[in-house]
């Protein structure tokens, strides 16, 4: 990384109550040469669908690697992994149920680690791993570590597969996958499924 690594956000905690200052906070504290960027904080509460599509939308237009840490993550306090993933557009640091399933579809994983459940700035928590976890463990990743430094190999890991368009009689059938704040509805339609001037139903 360079010397002034980026670090981006990407929660559904919104900006009233802190948690997302609070993560900064853990960051700067750990590496305080590092930026912070919000990518967002206003992920529908636990839509892992929505992260999926924010993540894969913003990820794909950094033009130098960065750490992107997502935490929509309705499993914490669960069994499920806490992963950190090293591709071609830099680390993902978050829970373990899809959210980066669409960023490794244009950027597969070259390493994935299953994080240790405690490290000499982390550990997992019950309700705020995004405190508690994956903050010290970004934060270690602009310091320079090496990713097998936080956890260890897996081979496999949850992914967040997208229903696919289906082709009937007279079109296609497909489903909106989430509205943004305009009100614009996103499909699983790809455009080459559709002619300007067809009729959505």
């Amino acid at each position: 990384m360079n010397s002034k690594p980026l670090i981006t956000l990407t929660t559904d905690f919104g900006t009233r109550d802190g948690y997302a200052g609070a993560m900064k906070g853990r960051i700067l504290s750990l590496s305080p040469d590092c930026r912070i960027l919000d990518i967002s904080h206003e992920i529908p509460r636990q839509d892992r669908i929505s992260a999926r599509f924010t993540l894969q939308r913003a990820l794909r237009e950094f033009a130098k690697p960065a750490i992107h840490i997502g935490v929509i993550d309705p499993g914490v306090g669960s069994s499920r992994k806490a992963l950190a993933v090293e591709t071609e557009a830099g680390f993902l640091v978050g829970p373990d149920n899809g959210i980066f399933s669409g960023v490794l579809e244009e950027f597969p994983p070259k390493r994935v680690v299953k994080i240790h459940e405690r490290g000499p700035h982390w550990q997992r928590h019950s309700s705020f791993d995004g405190l508690h976890c994956f903050s010290p463990v970004g934060a270690c990743l602009a310091n320079g570590w090496d990713l097998e430094q936080v956890g260890e190999r897996v081979e496999h890991w949850e992914k967040l597969e997208l229903e696919e368009p289906r082709l009937i009689a007279g079109g296609w059938e497909g489903i909106i996958l989430l509205f943004d704040r305009f009100g614009n509805a996103v499909t699983n339609l790809p455009g080459s499924h559709a002619d300007p001037g067809d009729t959505l139903i």
